[in-house]
């Protein structure tokens, strides 16, 4: 099958696009005009234990005068941590298609391997790309590409009792003096979907220790994975706190965390 992208501009004279709004018409590369052109469904998100199906839709497609379409390839691959999947091809005459859960991963196998949600890891997902198939034949490739990104679902606001170990630090990076078994409370607000306000992520530490008050930081929940990157020190400035941690089975939180200052600790986060 020969693959044509365009024609040369002079061919294309009498041709024109019919798109809303008055747009200009999609002009590749050379200076010519595309025979037809497609507007890709928004990206979608599939969430760990929550999603069964995904519909994606709808398609939307324009042509020049005189030119008809069959239909619209598309063509799918998973692309994970561990590897990407070959490219599987599906021929859609409708202007939506949906799939199951089962059909996502059934086509698509990671060396060798049909996977399931339980091996992909957040930020893994499924590409999917778009060819217009014309009456006579030809394909056209648009830059279309819709892309279903694995996620889970995060629900982790809420009062906690805090207990903490760590150390005080020497005002160059490093402890001075150590603590242990620091008793506190924190509440934990949602900002935005997967992204939490921690009152004091020191669980304690500034108003027990230092007799400040408590330092607000922003925690990423990413499939029970936290991340505490880069947050500011609104108490005593100039510092920055970074850390790691999880959402454990039990529904409490361990978190280590340290500062440019040399304070440093893991909290263990018990729901109330």
């Amino acid at each position: 099958m020969r693959r044509i992208f365009n024609y040369n501009l002079t061919l294309l004279s009498t041709l024109f696009f019919i798109i809303s709004c008055g747009e200009e018409p999609y002009n590749l590369n050379d200076g010519g005009e595309a025979l037809a052109n497609l507007t890709a469904p928004s990206d979608r998100t599939f969430l760990f234990d929550e999603t069964s199906s995904i519909e994606i839709g709808p398609i939307e497609t324009v042509v020049n005068p005189g030119i008809t379409i069959t239909s619209v390839v598309v063509k799918k691959q998973l692309v994970t941590v561990d590897g990407n999947s070959d490219i599987v091809s599906y021929n859609i005459t409708g202007d939506s298609f949906s799939q199951t859960e089962a059909e996502l991963f059934a086509d698509v196998p990671v060396n060798g391997e049909v996977l399931d949600e339980s091996n992909l890891a957040p930020g893994d997902s499924w590409e999917f790309v778009y060819e217009i198939v014309l009456g006579d034949g030809r394909t056209l490739e648009p830059s279309a590409n819709t892309t279903v990104l694995f996620t889970c679902v995060s629900d982790i606001a809420g009062t906690y009792t805090t207990i903490t170990d760590g150390g005080q630090g020497d005002g160059a990076g490093g402890t001075e003096d150590p603590f242990s078994d620091l008793e506190y409370e924190v509440i934990i607000t949602e900002v935005s979907p997967g992204k939490y306000e921690f009152s004091d992520v020191t669980g304690g530490l500034y108003t027990e220790i230092y007799g400040a008050s408590d330092n607000p930081v922003e925690i990423t929940d990413v499939c029970d994975q936290l991340i505490l990157d880069s947050q500011p020190d609104v108490v005593y400035g100039g510092d920055e706190f970074n850390g790691t941690g999880t959402v454990n089975s039990d529904g409490s939180l361990t978190v280590s965390w340290s500062n440019n200052w040399g304070d440093n600790g893991v909290t263990v986060f018990t729901p109330i």
